[in-house]
């Protein structure tokens, strides 16, 4: 279909009206008129979210704006489930932190008290003068705190 400015119109109406195209005069009242009719039942082109680039504009226009562009759309929601995984996985990675440096502390202090028993305990010159039992007491002690000295 041939559309018309209206400049186009009032001329091609003003043409029949004064008697230039007489023959034709209903016809093209009739075509003019349907041409008319059909530009304004169409609706004005659509406005895209491209077509906006500030925040206040995209959302005059009824837009979206996010991630510094204007969308059709909302902006996506993470899932509920992923959402609480993901927090639960934060914890649990703070629980072990928690749990790895409250194991290195315990590992210090016990091989500091290893080596603090281990100092008190005589050395094999001083052990000759005890007597069998409490050479084998010490020699206990001395194998009971072996694993603890190389903890560290």
């Amino acid at each position: 279909m041939v559309e018309l400015s209206k400049e186009e119109f009032v001329k091609i109406l003003k043409e029949s009206v004064e008697g230039a195209m007489t023959p034709l005069k209903g016809e093209i009242t009739k075509a003019i008129l349907v041409a008319m009719k059909e530009q304004e039942t169409q609706p004005p082109p659509e406005k895209k979210p491209e077509d906006y680039t500030t925040e206040d504009t995209c959302k005059a226009a009824g837009f979206n704006y996010y991630d510094g562009a204007c969308h059709k759309e909302p902006k996506p929601e993470e899932p509920a489930p992923l959402v609480e995984a993901r927090k639960e996985v934060v914890d649990l990675k703070a629980k072990v932190a928690d749990a790895e440096k409250k194991l290195n502390e315990a590992k210090a202090e016990t091989f500091m008290l290893a080596k603090t028993i281990e100092s008190q305990i005589p050395q094999d010159q001083g052990l000759r003068f005890f007597n069998p039992a409490a050479r084998r007491v010490v020699e206990d002690i001395k194998r009971t705190l072996l694993p603890f000295k190389e903890s560290k």
